[in-house]
């Protein structure tokens, strides 16, 4: 499968806009297109660096497993409410979130995709490997979070590096 190194982690079924610019990748996306269905290729987040020469293939993270985890969705929908209400207090607003997915390998990735955390934080919850792993280890992490939230007076910040560039 060909792959898409980035600075970002992407979880399986979710949707990560892209703007291909470079000619490397203007030709992995006119090969798939040439290519017989499925035309797919992979996202794997880079360890260090903003390019994969730095440290070429060791710069790269491995990816996550799948597997089912029915009993910790559960309490991961019902952590992840409280981290959204506790962020919402933090930011003045109000954060619904009508249906959570009850299918716990979907419902891992858009928790680990809508957390406000570090990406080594991100690609650790990927790497788990299977969806129970997962919930388990963002269940820890939310709690984590949701007590920093309602101690904190300030709002936290959301990924800056795709913020303009300020000198100030």
């Amino acid at each position: 499968m060909p792959l898409f190194p980035l600075g970002t982690v992407l979880y399986p079924g979710l949707v990560l806009p892209l703007h291909i610019f470079e000619e490397r990748y203007r030709q992995l996306v006119r090969d798939l297109l040439e290519g017989p269905e499925p035309r797919e290729f992979g996202v794997i987040a880079i360890r260090k660096g903003r390019e994969t020469g730095v440290d070429g293939v060791s710069a790269l993270y491995e990816t996550g497993g799948e597997a089912a985890a029915a009993l910790a969705a559960q309490a991961v929908q019902r952590s992840f409410r409280d981290y959204l209400d506790a962020l919402a207090t933090q930011g003045g607003a109000r954060i619904d979130v009508p249906d959570l997915p009850d299918e716990p390998v979907l419902l891992s990735y858009v928790v680990a995709a809508s957390m406000i955390v570090d990406l080594s934080e991100r690609q650790v919850m990927l790497a788990e490997p299977d969806a129970e792993s997962r919930l388990t280890a963002e269940r820890d992490l939310l709690a984590r979070e949701t007590r920093i939230l309602r101690r904190l007076t300030s709002t936290p910040a959301t990924d800056l590096r795709s913020s303009p560039y300020n000198p100030n």
